[in-house]
C-alpha cells in the first residue's frame, strides 16, 4: 500500500524542460546553443552536488562563455533570466497535490541548487511537503543510487510504500531498482489516469 509520494520539481511542478531552457536563453543572449549546453550542464552538475554555489555557478559559465565566444554577459544577468525560466508553477499539478495531502504525505526529491530557497518562496506553495529532499544539501544528485538510498531513509517507509513521479525516464530506474512504485510524467491527464490506476484516491476522486 502507498503511503508516501515523491515528486520531481522541474518539469513536473514547474515548467521547466532543459532543452527548451537552453533554447530560450540561446535567444535572448544570442549565444549558439551547442556552447551554452556543455559549460551550463557541467556548472550546474556541481551546484546540484553543493560543490559550488549558484552565484558561483553563474559566475563560472559567464567566464567560459566568454572565453569561448568572445561575447561578454554580466553574470547576474544570466542568474536573473534563469530564475524566471524556473518559476513557472503547473498550477494543475499543485491543485492535485493540494488534495493528495490529505491521505499521503508528500515529499519533494530534486536536483537543485541553492537558489531553491528564493524559489521556494516566490511559488510559496512548498508547504504542502512533509520533507524536501534536496540535491545540494544532501551533496548527492540523480541518478547517482546514494541519493535514491537517502530519499528512502528520510522518507522513513519500504520502497514498495512509496511512489516516486519524475518526467525523466532514466531518474526512474534506480527507483525502480530498489522497490519503489513509479510513474513517467507527461501532463496532468495522464499523471491522474495512472494514479487511478494504482489505487491513489483524492478527495474529490472520480471514477
Amino acid at each position: 500500500m502507498i503511503k508516501a509520494i515523491v515528486f520531481e520539481l522541474g518539469g513536473v511542478l514547474i515548467t521547466h524542460f532543459p532543452d527548451s531552457h537552453a533554447k530560450e536563453m540561446e535567444r535572448h543572449f544570442k549565444i549558439p546553443v551547442h556552447d551554452l549546453e556543455k559549460i551550463w550542464k557541467e556548472n550546474l552538475a556541481l551546484a546540484n552536488q553543493g560543490k559550488i554555489t549558484s552565484q558561483e555557478c553563474f559566475k563560472r559559465v559567464s567566464a567560459q562563455l566568454e572565453e569561448k565566444t568572445g561575447k561578454k554577459i554580466d553574470f547576474k544577468e544570466l542568474e536573473k533570466y534563469n530564475f524566471n525560466l524556473l518559476k513557472r508553477p503547473v498550477q494543475k499539478i499543485w491543485d492535485l497535490i493540494e488534495k493528495l495531502k490529505e491521505s499521503y504525505d508528500l515529499y519533494l526529491f530534486s536536483n537543485v541548487a541553492d537558489f531553491f530557497p528564493k524559489l521556494e518562496k516566490e511559488i510559496g506553495k512548498f508547504h504542502y511537503f512533509k520533507k524536501m529532499i534536496l540535491s545540494y544539501q544532501a551533496g548527492y544528485k540523480k541518478p547517482e543510487k546514494e541519493f535514491y538510498k537517502h530519499l528512502i531513509q528520510e522518507v522513513g517507509l519500504l520502497p514498495e510504500e512509496i511512489l516516486y513521479i519524475d518526467d525523466h525516464a532514466a531518474y526512474l530506474e534506480p527507483a525502480k531498482q530498489m522497490g519503489m512504485n513509479t510513474i513517467l510524467f507527461k501532463s496532468h491527464t495522464q499523471l491522474t489516469e495512472d494514479l487511478k490506476k494504482i489505487g491513489i484516491r483524492w478527495n474529490d476522486f472520480k471514477i
